[in-house]
């Protein structure tokens, strides 16, 4: 079988753009990828690491539990969201291209006010909050 070919940063980076509407901005210390002004992934400045949110939650869990050593776990952005880091250097350049262009068409069609299928509730999706929270 052969072995898994990576991403590099630079293919990465081709491959986050060339998405339909992708833009990239910075984030934080890191590099952002968006459609519509959201993110659908990330970078580290060094490009050794990415983050993608996959959904569900549960199927990012997996993915960890199954190669903790391609991918990290970033706290409650993963347990809770799903947003999971990728060591580009170790994981299969196909799955990580999969999880990118998943990731992209469940922000743009959130950025379009699409339904997402999977996604969770957003901000805009709920029922405005009515006075003030109790204590």
């Amino acid at each position: 079988m052969p072995r898994p070919v990576p991403l590099t940063p630079a293919a990465f980076r081709r491959l986050a753009l060339s998405l339909p509407g992708a833009e990239e901005a910075p984030h934080f210390a890191r590099t952002s990828f968006r459609v519509g002004g959201r993110i659908f992934a990330t970078m580290t400045p060094a490009g050794d690491e990415a983050m993608v949110p996959v959904r569900p939650p549960a199927r990012a869990l997996g993915m960890l539990r199954d190669a903790p050593d391609v991918f990290v776990d970033h706290g409650g952005w993963t347990r809770r969201l799903g947003s999971l880091g990728v060591r580009l250097a170790r994981a299969d350049g196909a799955l990580v291209e999969a999880l990118l262009r998943e990731a992209h068409a469940r922000v743009a069609a959130k950025a379009r006010g699409a339904p997402a299928a999977g996604g969770r509730a957003t901000a805009t999706s709920r029922r405005p909050r009515r006075g003030p929270r109790r204590r």
